[in-house]
């Protein structure tokens, strides 16, 4: 009644359901992740700093305009404040770090407004005060 070609055809396609099941059943295992040693981890530290502006991305990159405006109001500033640039994104994200420790009181605060006032209207950059971070050293310039 049936034929040899139809007994091969059916050996054949017996074996390749019963192949792809094997492999369908080794796939479903779980592998065991491979953790990094912690000695690769880069060195971290929490730091303190009384100003942070953060220029963050929404895939777009950072606000050049806003960050240029920032730099060069710090840059230009008569007390020459000092900063920190930490960079951790893949878009140019970074923030600046700074301590303010070149201002009294009054004039700490007459700065703070006044970069809150350049990075008004920007939802890419975050003006932040008296912020403890945990920071990679090595992305710390």
């Amino acid at each position: 009644m049936f034929t040899k070609s139809f007994y091969f055809i059916f050996t054949i396609l017996s074996i390749l359901v019963i192949t792809t099941n094997c492999n369908a059943q080794k796939s479903q295992t779980t592998p065991t992740p491979v953790e990094k040693p912690t000695s690769q981890n880069p060195p971290t530290k929490k730091l303190k700093f009384a100003l942070i502006i953060s220029f963050i991305s929404h895939a777009s990159g950072i606000d050049g305009e806003k960050y240029d405006a920032v730099i060069k109001y710090i840059d230009t500033h008569p007390k020459k404040p000092k900063y920190k640039q930490y960079f951790w994104g893949r878009e140019g994200e970074r923030d600046i770090c700074m301590n303010l420790k070149e201002f009294n009181k009054s004039e700490r605060k007459t700065f703070i407004e006044e970069i809150k006032k350049i990075a008004a209207g920007s939802d890419r950059v975050h003006v932040n005060t008296n912020v403890e971070k945990e920071f990679v050293l090595e992305r710390l310039k």
